[in-house]
C-alpha cells in the first residue's frame, strides 16, 4: 500500500504557498497525530516529482493545491478554535443539564396528577402553540370514539356501511380487518400534542382545588344532575382530557348563572369579575373543544357540545342551542351512535353512555325545533327504539324518563306544522289521544298537585319540569285549531284543550318559580314557553265577550302575575327574554281594565292604534286590534252609552219623586254623615274596588260643595240613593256615573220651588 499517497489527502497546512510541498515522514507519525514536515528536493531532470517520491516509486502530489476527497473536506469545515478536551467538557455539561430538566418534569407531572395543581402557565404561549399546530400533518384524523362498546361490535352496519364500501363486503368480495394495536406515540402524535396544549389552556381557567372540590360536592340540584349524568368528571383523570375539562367549566358557569352556590373569584389563577370569567370560559371551550373537529368528534367532545347547548338554552339563546345540538348530532352520526345495533346491555357502561347522549341530543333537537318552528333532524321511527331500550337498561327518575317519552309526539306535531295548508284535525286528535294515554301511564297521584309537598326539592323540581313539558306539548298541538274555533265549530275541542293546557303550564311555571334557587334551574327558554302560553290566554280573553265570571278574572290575574314574575329582577337588560316578554304581556293587558272589561272612551284610543312590540327571538312587530276586537269595543261602548242614558233618566225620576215627598225645608244644614244609607248599605266610595280608581274620583275645587250635576249644570238634591247599577261602568271622562255616592247635599239650598232657576239660586 502506498502510505504516502494515502495520507497526502489530509489537511497539512503550509506556512507559505510559494514554498515547496511538505510530506509526512512516516505513517505511524500520521496515526499518532505527530507530523514531521520534510522539504521536498527536486532533481533538475525531474521537476515534477521530488526525490523521495521518486525513490519510493510513488507519484508526488502537491498537498496545498490538490483537490481533497469528501472525507477530508468534512474535516476542514467548522474548524474549532478550542481543544477537543474543552469540547468534550461542554458536551458533558449540556447532557447533564438536559437529564436534570427531564427528571424535574417527571416529578412535577406526578405531583400534578396527585394534587390537581396547575403549575404550568400556557397563557403566554397559546399563540405560539397555535402557530406550531399548523406544522401538524393535516391528513391525520383520529378515530371519532377510540373505545368501542360491546354493542357496537355486533352486526355489519356502521360507518363502514357506505354504498361504496358495501361493494367490498359481500359474497363476492370481503374485507379483511386486521386488529392491531395502533396506539401511537404521544411524543410524535400531533393530535396528542394539540390535546396537551388545549388541556393546559383550559386548566388555566379552573379555580383552586379546594374551590373545585367544594363545587363538585355541592348539594345544589344542578350538580346533582351532572354528577349522575357525567360521573367521569369526578375522576382526577378528567383533568387530562380537554373535553372533560370543558364539561367541568360549563358546570361551573351554569352554577354561577343559577346563583346556587357561592363562588370565590379570588381563587382563580387570575381573579376577574363574574361576567369576564364566564366570557373567558365560553370562548376557551369554543376554541379548544367545540371548533376542533378532532376533539369534538370524541365521545367526551360530543357530551361537551351537549352541555354547551344546555348553557345557551338556560341563558335564552335557542338558536345557538339549535346550532350546537345539530353539530353534536352530526358527530354522533359519524360515530355510528344512530345505528340500530346501538343496543347496549345493562352492564355495558360505555354503551349506555353513548345511547343516553344520543337520545338526549335527539330530544333536545325536537324541543328546540318545535319552539323555533324548524324541522328536526332525527326521524322519530329511528329514535323511538333507542329511547325504549334506554329506559329498559338504565334506571332513571320517572320524571326524567317521561321527559324523553313526551318528546316523541313533537315529531308528528312538527311534521304537521311544516305543511300549514293541509293540517289534519283527525291527526291532531290522534296525537292528543297518544298524549293522554302516555299521561295515564304515570298514574293519578303523579299528576296530583297536592302530592308535591311530600317530595324532596329535587324530585319536586323534576316532576314540575316534566309536567310543564307535557302541558306545553299539548298546547302546541291544539294551537293552530284553537285560532279557528270562531269560524269552525269542529275546532271547539281544540280551543278548550289549548286553554286548559295553557293554564296548567302557567301553574307549573309558578310552582317552579316558588322553589328556592339552589333547588331549581333557571332557564330563559322556559320563560319564553310560559310567555307563549300567557299570550295564548290573553288572545282568548281579548277575543271573547266580556263576562264577569271567576274564570275570566282568574285568567287576567294569571297573566299579570306572569308579567310580575318575569320582571322579578330590576336589573334586567332590555334585550333579555324576560324583559321583552313582560313588556308584551303588559301592553296586551292594557286594553282591559282591572276587571277585564275592554277600555272605552279616551282610554281606548291607544288600544285602537298600532303598537310596536318586540317578540323574543323573532324581533319587532306592529299589531293592531283585529276585526273581532274592534266590534267588541264598539258594542261595549254602545252598551255603556245606553246605560248612561238610563242612569240619567233614573236620576231625573228620583229628583221628581223627592220634590213631591218634601214638605218643609230644613232649619239648618246638618253635619256630614257617615257614608251609610237608610237601607244600611255602605256606599261604594270606600270599598276595595273603588279604591283601585281613587285617582278617577278626585273632586275638583269648584265642585267641592256638590259632586253631581245635571247636564245644565244645576246642582241636584242628593239624598242617599240606592240604585242597582253596574259599578264597573266607565264614562267617557274616565269617571264612574254612579248615583250611589255620598254627595251630601240634603236640600241645603233652602226651600224654594223656583230653585231650578239658575238666576235665583243662592249658594249656602
Amino acid at each position: 500500500m502506498n502510505v504516502r499517497s494515502f495520507y497526502s489527502d489530509f489537511d497539512l497546512r503550509s506556512t507559505d504557498v510559494t514554498k515547496k510541498p511538505y510530506h509526512l515522514d512516516h505513517p505511524i507519525n500520521a496515526v499518532l497525530g505527530r507530523r514531521r514536515k520534510i522539504r521536498c528536493t527536486y532533481a533538475p531532470t525531474r521537476p515534477g516529482i521530488c526525490n523521495e517520491c521518486h525513490a519510493r516509486g510513488s507519484s508526488c502530489i502537491d498537498q496545498e493545491h490538490a483537490p481533497l476527497r469528501p472525507e477530508a473536506a468534512k474535516l476542514r469545515i467548522g474548524d474549532q478554535s478550542y481543544s477537543l478536551r474543552e469540547r468534550v467538557a461542554a458536551l458533558e455539561h449540556t447532557v447533564s443539564k438536559l437529564v436534570k430538566q427531564m427528571d424535574e418534569s417527571d416529578k412535577g407531572r406526578s405531583k400534578e396528577a396527585a394534587s390537581w395543581s396547575y403549575t404550568e402557565s400556557p397563557t403566554d404561549s397559546i399563540d405560539r402553540d397555535t402557530k406550531s399546530l399548523s406544522n401538524c400533518q393535516p391528513e391525520t384524523v383520529p378515530e371519532a370514539i377510540p373505545v368501542r362498546s360491546k354493542s357496537m361490535d355486533q352486526g355489519s352496519t356502521g360507518p363502514g356501511a357506505a354504498p361504496l364500501l358495501t361493494l367490498f363486503d359481500n359474497h363476492i368480495l370481503s374485507r379483511y380487518e386486521k386488529h392491531v394495536d395502533l396506539e401511537p406515540s404521544k411524543a410524535a402524535d400531533p393530535i396528542a400534542l394539540k390535546e396537551r396544549r388545549a388541556v393546559l389552556a383550559l386548566r388555566e381557567l379552573l379555580p383552586s382545588p379546594v374551590q373545585l372540590k367544594r363545587l363538585i360536592n355541592s348539594p345544589a340540584i344542578i350538580w346533582t344532575i351532572w354528577r349522575a349524568r357525567f360521573p367521569e368528571i369526578l375522576k382526577p383523570e378528567a383533568l387530562e382530557n380537554p373535553a372533560d375539562i370543558g364539561k367541568i367549566l360549563y358546570c361551573i358557569i351554569m352554577t354561577l348563572e343559577q346563583r346556587a352556590v357561592e363562588f370565590d373569584f379570588q381563587s382563580l389563577r387570575v381573579p376577574v369579575p363574574k361576567e369576564k370569567y364566564v366570557e373567558q370560559c365560553v370562548a376557551a371551550v369554543q376554541k379548544y373543544v367545540i371548533e376542533d373537529d378532532d376533539i369534538a368528534s370524541s365521545l367526551p367532545g360530543i357530551e361537551c357540545i351537549y352541555m354547551a347547548g344546555k348553557y345557551e338554552s338556560n341563558i335564552g339563546r335557542p338558536r345557538k342551542t339549535w346550532l350546537l345540538t345539530r353539530r353534536a348530532i352530526n358527530f354522533a352520526q359519524l360515530s355510528g351512535l344512530h345505528l340500530p345495533n346501538n343496543r347496549p346491555g345493562p352492564d355495558d357502561e360505555l354503551g349506555i353512555r353513548k345511547l343516553h347522549i344520543w337520545c338526549g341530543l335527539a330530544c333536545s333537537d325536537l324541543y328546540q325545533s318545535s319552539i323555533l318552528g324548524l324541522p328536526y333532524s332525527v326521524p322519530i321511527h329511528l329514535l323511538k327504539p333507542h329511547i325504549a331500550h334506554l329506559l329498559k337498561v338504565k334506571k332513571m327518575d320517572p320524571a326524567e324518563a317521561y321527559m324523553l317519552r313526551v318528546c316523541l309526539p313533537l315529531g308528528s306535531i312538527i311534521d304537521r306544522n311544516q305543511d300549514g295548508g293541509n293540517m289534519s284535525l283527525p291527526l291532531t286528535l290522534k296525537i292528543d289521544q297518544e298524549l293522554e294515554d302516555m299521561g295515564k301511564q304515570m298514574g293519578d297521584d303523579w299528576w296530583d298537585s297536592s302530592q308535591l309537598g311530600q317530595l324532596s326539592p329535587i324530585e319536586k323540581s323534576s316532576r314540575l319540569w316534566s309536567q310543564f313539558a307535557h302541558h306545553f306539548v299539548r298546547m302546541l298541538l291544539h294551537l293552530p285549531f284553537m285560532l279557528k274555533a270562531n269560524t269552525d265549530k269542529r275546532c271547539q275541542y281544540c280551543h278548550n284543550a289549548a286553554l286548559e293546557s295553557a293554564r296548567k303550564t302557567i301553574e307549573c311555571y309558578k310552582g317552579i318559580y316558588d322553589i328556592r334557587n339552589s333547588d331549581r334551574i333557571f332557564c330563559k327558554v322556559i320563560d319564553f314557553q310560559v310567555f307563549t302560553s300567557t299570550v295564548l290566554l290573553i288572545v282568548h280573553l281579548l277575543g271573547s265577550p266580556f263576562a264577569d265570571d271567576p274564570q275570566t278574572r282568574a285568567d287576567w290575574r294569571s297573566a299579570m302575575s306572569i308579567a310580575r314574575i318575569l320582571r322579578h329582577d330590576p336589573d334586567l337588560p332590555e334585550d333579555s327574554v324576560s324583559y321583552q316578554s313582560a313588556s308584551v304581556i303588559e301592553k296586551l293587558c292594557s286594553c282591559r281594565d282591572a276587571d277585564g272589561a275592554l277600555r272605552t272612551g279616551f282610554k281606548s284610543k291607544n288600544c285602537n292604534q298600532a303598537r310596536r312590540i318586540i317578540l323574543p327571538y323573532f324581533g319587532a312587530v306592529s299589531i293592531v286590534p283585529g276585526k273581532m276586537l274592534k266590534e267588541q269595543q264598539l258594542q261595549q261602548q254602545q252598551q255603556q252609552q245606553q246605560q248612561q242614558q238610563q242612569h240619567q233618566h233614573n236620576l231625573q225620576q228620583q229628583y221628581q219623586y223627592t220634590q213631591q215627598q218634601q214638605m218643609s225645608p230644613p232649619n239648618s244644614i246638618p253635619e256630614k254623615q257617615n257614608s251609610t244609607n237608610s237601607s244600611g248599605y255602605t256606599t261604594p266610595q270606600d270599598t276595595p274596588l273603588m279604591s283601585l280608581f281613587n285617582t278617577q274620583l278626585q273632586q275638583t275645587p269648584s265642585q267641592s260643595s256638590s259632586s253631581s250635576y245635571l247636564q245644565n249644570g244645576v246642582p241636584l238634591p242628593e239624598p242617599n240613593l240606592d240604585v242597582n247599577l253596574n259599578l264597573n261602568l266607565m264614562d267617557d271622562t274616565g269617571g264612574f256615573g254612579n248615583p250611589n255616592l255620598n254627595l251630601d247635599l240634603f236640600l241645603g239650598q233652602g226651600w224654594n220651588f223656583e230653585w231650578m232657576d239658575a238666576q235665583n239660586f243662592q249658594p249656602v
